[in-house]
C-alpha cells in the first residue's frame, strides 16, 4: 500500500489468534488475542465491530486497546446474546498501522 504522504504506510501487522468459546447461561462469552507481529507499535488500537453470529457484542463499540507494541499482544474478552452453537465470528479494528480482522 503506497499513500501520498512522506512515508508508505505498513500493512497491518496485527493478528487476531487463539479464539476461545465458553457458553455461560444465555451469554458466549469469546476470548483472543490481538497480537502485533509488526517491528512498530499499534498506537490506538482498537476493535470496531464484533459480531457472533450476526449479533454484536454486548461491549460499546469502538473497544479501545490501546497501544500494542512491537511483538506485544493484548488480551480481549466480549461477551454476546447468542444462541447455543453459534461459532460465525467476525472481529475487525483499526490501529496506526492500519485495519485488521479475523480470518
Amino acid at each position: 500500500i503506497v499513500d501520498m504522504g512522506a512515508y508508505e504506510a505498513e500493512a497491518s501487522s496485527l493478528v487476531v489468534e487463539k479464539i476461545q468459546f465458553k457458553r455461560a447461561g444465555i451469554n458466549e462469552q469469546v476470548k483472543f488475542v490481538v497480537r502485533n507481529d509488526g517491528t512498530q507499535s499499534a498506537v490506538g488500537a482498537k476493535l470496531t465491530s464484533a459480531t457472533l453470529g450476526g449479533v454484536a457484542a454486548n461491549q460499546k463499540m469502538p473497544l479501545d486497546l490501546g497501544t500494542i507494541p512491537a511483538g506485544g499482544s493484548v488480551s480481549v474478552t466480549l461477551i454476546f446474546r447468542v444462541p447455543a452453537g453459534t461459532r460465525s465470528l467476525a472481529i475487525t479494528g483499526t490501529s496506526t498501522l492500519g485495519t485488521f480482522m479475523n480470518d
